[in-house]
């Protein structure tokens, strides 16, 4: 049976045919710079670089699952200290209770859960290098509507000392996710999957002595390069 997986990232697509084995696809949310010869000046990216993703992933098109791991590097623009690191887990707003899901059933009176539903992003591992293992440390947050059973956004404290202004941190992440039947961007049909948002990425942060923080980034100041097996 032909399959085929359309991979939905922040900035960009991929498109494989079952069977093609393992793939290096990278991604660069600026275009492309070309091969410059020695004497030429280096080519300005158009905005500053703030976060860089490398990803292995594996997907199981029977389960509808995928098993990765991630390192993810992130530089702190904010220009104050940084010690709290939120995550946003779309996949979890596929789940019965969750506030996504509590809408649609709110804003739909004909609306009826289905098992087949159901997604979810589970972290097996996180550590902060430098610091060690952190995933017992891992927590959710719901700030918008106090709905404990929302598990979308998770967050980190990193244990010692904050990341400074304009310093890096980066985090080492091991997860599956499990894909929902097609549903808003994100899920399987049949024999096609459309991955939209599997993987980790920082989240807003709220805000911080007064200042918003924004770990979200916008378009063309990311570096995604990703592997699928």
């Amino acid at each position: 049976m032909r399959f085929q997986i359309v991979l939905a990232l922040a900035f960009a697509g991929v498109a494989l045919p079952a069977g093609s084995g393992q793939t290096t696809v990278t991604r660069h949310a600026a275009s492309p710079t070309p091969v410059a010869s020695p004497e030429a000046a280096p080519r300005k990216t158009l905005s500053t670089r703030v976060v860089a993703y490398q990803i292995d992933a594996h997907l199981d098109p029977a389960k509808h699952m995928i098993v990765a791991t991630e390192t993810l590097r992130y530089r702190n623009l904010t220009g104050q200290p940084q010690k709290t690191f939120p995550f946003h887990l779309y996949l979890n707003a596929f789940q019965p209770q969750s506030t996504f899901i509590t809408e649609e059933r709110r804003d739909d009176p004909d609306y009826q859960w289905k098992p087949a539903s159901f997604g979810a992003i589970n972290i097996s591992h996180l550590e902060v290098t430098g610091m060690g293992d952190l995933t017992n440390q891992i927590h959710f947050i719901q700030s918008d509507d106090r709905n404990e059973a929302d598990h979308t956004v998770m967050q980190i404290e990193l244990p010692r000392a904050a990341v400074p202004a304009g310093a890096e941190v980066e985090f080492k992440i091991a997860f599956n996710d499990q894909m929902p039947e097609v549903l808003a961007r994100t899920g399987y049909l049949r024999d096609f999957c459309m991955v939209g948002q599997w993987f980790r990425r920082l989240a807003s942060g709220g805000k911080a002595r007064g200042i918003a923080i924004n770990f979200t980034t916008p378009r063309n100041s990311s570096r995604i390069s990703e592997r699928l097996m």
